[in-house]
């Protein structure tokens, strides 16, 4: 799936859903779109966000099976952080945390 392609599909479908006599009376004033796409993006906020980690979820996969990964990223920013989850308990829980964030992303993205 191309997330771009998606967005131009999102996009094309706002304007296409639009009814004629919303067309003529935004030409005719003068009306900005804009709040409308922007109460039509709110309104598919999830829509969107699923889109969007569809289009990601090879790297996310990768990311959340594996936690020397994640250790080595938050290593760079919270080194406290990171030798915390390297001892074996801080793995451990590391382990379980990513299992669970991957099942509830799943199942939030793919349902």
């Amino acid at each position: 799936m191309d997330i771009l392609n998606k967005g131009i599909e999102y996009l094309l479908g706002f304007l296409t859903k639009l009814d004629i006599k919303t067309v003529n009376e935004y030409i005719e004033k003068d009306k900005s779109l804009v709040p409308l796409l922007d109460k039509s993006i709110k309104e598919n906020v999830i829509t969107i966000i699923k889109f969007i980690l569809r289009g990601y979820w090879n790297q996310i996969d990768k990311y959340l099976h594996n936690p020397d990964l994640i250790i080595s990223i938050i290593n760079k920013k919270r080194p406290d952080i990171a030798q915390v989850l390297r001892s074996e308990k801080g793995r451990k829980w590391l382990i379980k945390q990513l299992r669970e964030i991957y099942e509830y992303l799943y199942n939030f993205t793919w349902r």
